[in-house]
């Protein structure tokens, strides 16, 4: 048991830094070395949603964040990241791979038991910042080096947001282990922008 057990420790440690490879693999390489341990792994299947009232768009009524996460199994699962007014009319979207938001190895049927954690986190952090927030900017490499984020809207844009006397929300999520971005409602368009996108890279 002790050689099979270090004979898939070896396996995965050999896939190096490829971690979409990783990731996507993961529920299928262990289930493999835990055959081989004699120990049946029973994969579960996610549907968990949660939604909060946010003040995000401006509106006169409160919208509605709403994270879920839904897929069968687990491993394959998506999140998404919505809000809605409350006249209907959805002003954020996002979608992504619910395993590539998880910052360490999880193997089914543990996996399942961090969603609700996961809708927990999500909604408590989402709208912290407002735009009366924004770091003062200067150049890529030293706001990088003071808020790990780039600005991807152009800079006039930027910095209107940042001076104007009428402060919206900041909408912020993670987009993967490593990296998020920020968000605000465009009145004119009725819909969301993103303004930055971070991460941590070596």
């Amino acid at each position: 048991m002790l050689r099979a057990l270090f004979l898939c420790s070896v396996f995965l440690d050999s896939q190096g830094d490829d971690m979409t490879f990783y990731r996507s693999s993961v529920a299928a390489l262990l289930g493999g070395c835990l055959a081989l341990l004699g120990v049946t792994v029973s994969a579960e299947a996610c549907d968990h949603k949660k939604s909060m009232e946010v003040h995000y768009s401006g509106a006169p009524q409160a919208d509605t964040l709403t994270v879920a996460v839904v897929g069968d199994p687990c491993s394959k699962a998506e999140v998404s990241i919505t809000v809605d007014r409350a006249d209907g009319e959805r002003v954020y979207s996002y979608q992504g791979s619910f395993i590539e938001h998880m910052p360490f190895l999880i193997y089914e049927p543990e996996l399942s038991h961090l969603v609700g954690f996961f809708l927990d986190k999500v909604l408590n952090v989402a709208m912290t910042q407002t735009t009366a927030d924004l770091h003062a900017y200067s150049d890529v490499e030293s706001f990088y080096e003071a808020t790990n984020n780039f600005v991807v809207v152009p800079l006039d844009e930027y910095q209107a947001l940042r001076e104007s006397g009428d402060t919206q929300p900041l909408l912020w999520h993670a987009t993967g282990d490593t990296s998020w971005m920020h968000a605000v409602y465009d009145a004119e368009t009725q819909t969301s922008r993103v303004i930055m996108r971070g991460g941590v890279f070596d």
